[in-house]
């Protein structure tokens, strides 16, 4: 019994950083057995909430729900993305009149403009590392995008049918697109000149 008693008196300090010393070793070996340590949680930012609609302004929204223009569309705005791992920073936004726009939402300042389509954007997306810019137009028209330069890298007619969904695997390696009543893939493959090409690969449906 007198045993047991000492341990409980030598373990006591310990107890307020005993999950640290579980599971975070590492942080543990910077610190003095006995010290109260409080260990400060990581700053981890909360996802960027960016919204557009009829009024034709792009705005981002704090966590407070207030709602700050980033800029305006001439016309309705029918489509919008975030550029992965930007925290908001980077914002593409298309519109009815087939215009794309990229901001920086940050500093609500206008980087680009792209006539991208004659009809309206249906759907756009950007690739996992934010170089690729992927659009599709009422017209039938799927185009990829240089984020940087706003150089057209590649031009695909679609089947009958309007895309309502454009995303990247996480890999940015394929491109899928919900068109009608099918999902249809595509090969994205990196050329040495910083190019990206489409390369059909199934379709299948929903």
């Amino acid at each position: 019994m007198h045993t047991i008693s000492i341990w409980k008196r030598l373990l006591q300090p310990l107890s307020s950083i005993g999950i640290v010393l579980l599971f975070g070793g590492v942080a543990l070996n910077a610190q003095k057995l006995g010290q109260r340590t409080v260990v400060p949680l990581p700053k981890i930012p909360l996802p960027s909430v960016v919204t557009a609609g009829q009024d034709h302004i792009v705005k981002r929204l704090n966590t407070k729900q207030q709602a700050f223009p980033i800029g305006s569309h001439e016309d309705e705005v029918t489509a919008l993305a975030v550029a992965p791992g930007t925290q908001g920073t980077v914002v593409v936004s298309g519109d009815k009149a087939g215009v794309v726009t990229v901001w920086n939402a940050a500093f609500g300042r206008l980087i680009r403009t792209l006539q991208a389509h004659t009809k309206a954007v249906t759907a756009l997306t950007l690739s996992p590392d934010g170089a690729t810019i992927a659009t599709v137009g009422g017209e039938g028209k799927l185009c990829l995008w240089s984020r940087n330069t706003g150089k057209k890298l590649q031009e695909v007619t679609l089947s009958n049918g309007e895309v309502s969904t454009l995303f990247f695997a996480q890999d940015g390696r394929t491109l899928f697109a919900c068109l009608g009543s099918s999902l249809i893939s595509w090969r994205v493959i990196s050329l040495l000149n910083g190019a990206r090409n489409l390369y059909i690969e199934k379709e299948q449906p929903l």
